[in-house]
Order: structure tokens, then C-alpha cells, then sequence
């Protein structure tokens, strides 16, 4: 498979019907076979009507991949593009992803970003992977990546009523009151 971008396999993948996207940025000897899975479902307390981000929310998922040294993050190139592979739900929950001949003596992360259709559901910083490559040859590494759903804004209305007995109340304007409140 000398000499075949990113694009060349995924076009074969599709037409062979393969299950596992495959991607192949660069020389080494190395195989990383990951399965995406969702860090935790959110839940929400004491808030009817507002549902956290699940599973099935995700449209759609995209693993991006980058070398790591000296605390700097490089994208893998391949053919002068960045290797990334975008993946429908179907794709990046019931199997597994693979990224071939990654080099030895190399620490690779992998960025996943899931998706309802164009809006981001996750969050960056927890959705990431480290993976340090030692020198071996012909290695394959198997890794689980977790997507942390983000958390649903929500805005919430009430009114009272108010009753003074054995008093005055005097009006002397109006107050509004706005809570918005981040499901945790």
C-alpha cells in the first residue's frame, strides 16, 4: 500500500463495503485501532423538559490526528492535508477506526469531535486521546476514545404573586429577574 493517501483508502474502503475506515498518513510500522464510545451520558436534575445529549444525538464523528512534543501539537499530514476522518454514527459506534503505519519513538493524539448535523456536541479538552508509540515493529495498539457530551444550556421563566397583610407596599418601580442556568 505504498503511495496511497488518505483519500485513495477511504474511497476503496466505501466501495469494498469496509467497516473500518482506515487511514494510512505515514512510513512507520505501527497500527492504531480505536473504538470511539461515549465518555457519560449527561443527566439533569430537578429540570423537566430539558434532555441531555446522548448516543444517539450524534450525528455524525471526527477523529483528527496529531503528533505531540515538547507540549506542541502538529497535524498528521497526508498529501499536504491534515488526516482526518469523518464517521455517521453507525460508523463510529459499532466498529472500530484504524490509523496505519504511525512511526515508532512518536506520541500521537487523537482529537474526536462528535456532531448533530453542523452543531459541536462535545467537549474538546475531554475528548482526546494521548497515545506515546515505543519502538516496535509491526505493533498493534488497541485504544478506546471517549467523546464527553457538552452540557445543554437552558433558560427558565417563573412569575409570583405577593401578599402584604398589616401594611402598606408601595410601588416605586419595576424588577426583572433572569436566571440561566447550565445543566451540570
Amino acid at each position: 500500500m505504498n503511495n496511497i493517501t488518505l483519500s485513495s483508502l477511504l474511497v476503496a474502503g466505501v466501495l469494498a463495503g469496509c467497516a473500518a475506515p482506515i487511514a494510512q498518513p505515514s512510513a512507520g510500522t505501527t497500527t492504531l485501532v480505536l473504538t470511539p464510545r461515549i465518555a457519560s451520558e449527561r443527566t439533569v436534575q430537578g429540570s423537566s423538559g430539558v434532555e441531555p445529549w446522548k448516543q444517539a444525538d450524534v450525528t455524525r464523528v471526527v477523529l483528527e490526528l496529531y503528533t505531540v512534543a515538547n507540549e506542541v501539537e502538529t497535524p498528521v499530514l497526508d498529501g499536504g492535508a491534515p488526516v482526518k476522518l469523518e464517521l455517521d454514527n453507525h460508523q463510529a459506534f459499532n466498529g472500530q477506526v484504524r490509523f496505519t503505519s504511525l512511526k515508532a519513538n512518536t506520541t500521537y493524539r487523537v482529537r474526536a469531535y462528535g456532531y448533530q448535523d453542523t452543531q459541536q456536541i462535545t467537549v474538546d479538552a475531554s475528548s482526546s486521546l494521548d497515545v506515546p508509540i515505543a519502538y516496535y515493529e509491526y505493533a498493534i495498539l488497541e485504544k478506546s476514545i471517549p467523546l464527553q457530551l457538552a452540557d445543554k444550556a437552558f433558560a427558565g421563566q417563573a412569575s409570583a404573586g405577593l401578599a402584604v397583610s398589616n401594611g402598606t407596599l408601595v410601588a416605586s418601580g419595576s424588577e426583572t429577574f433572569d436566571f440561566i442556568n447550565e445543566v451540570q
